[in-house]
């Protein structure tokens, strides 16, 4: 038995378009749904950079050798029949559906400890701090830490994630009021 492309390459562009808007729509769900932050509201943890490095170079990679491949396939003759004729659009789904997912998978454990210890987590490695003093030095991987401090670079993250209602409280809890006598 031997496997043919035909299949593959009688896909009109109605349905590439509907692959494409499908794939748009479960991406679109995905980040919807975990709520990632986003670089453009400010500043991030130290922890968190490198993870957002790593999905905007892979990204802006991936769409700038598909650009590439639309713009150079005449002036150096590249095939624009069969298999060929999808390569554009498959360069330009990877960020979406490999990419994107991945990103969001990587910061999940990231997302659970930040709602687990309410937004205290040192920003260098992500070591829960809450049990410890408001400033410090991390026992995980030794950096100072101050809880005031390093709450705005959390604060892409805690947009996104509602912290845990923590035991101890500090406000008194309070008491239904109590009809006067008559």
């Amino acid at each position: 038995m031997s496997f043919t492309l035909a299949p593959v390459l009688a896909l009109g562009s109605v349905a590439v378009g509907a692959i494409c808007g499908a794939a748009v729509l479960i991406v679109m769900l995905l980040w919807i749904r975990f709520k990632p932050p986003i670089i453009a509201t400010g500043e991030i943890a130290p922890v968190m950079r490198r993870g957002v490095r790593w999905w905007l170079t892979l990204t802006t990679f991936s769409v700038l050798i598909a650009l590439a491949w639309v713009l150079l396939r005449s002036p150096i003759n590249l095939p624009r029949t069969g298999i060929y004729r999808f390569v554009p659009l498959a360069l330009g789904l990877i960020p979406l559906l490999v990419v994107n997912p991945l990103y969001l998978w990587r910061t999940l454990w990231l997302r659970q400890a930040l709602r687990k210890s309410a937004g205290r987590l040192c920003t260098h490695c992500a070591y829960d701090v809450s049990t410890l003093a408001p400033r410090g030095t991390c026992p995980e991987c030794g950096n100072a830490y101050d809880i005031h401090q390093d709450r705005p670079l959390w604060g892409t993250f805690l947009k996104s994630v509602e912290p845990a209602q923590s035991t101890s409280s500090t406000t008194p809890p309070s008491t239904p009021p109590t009809r006067p006598p008559s």
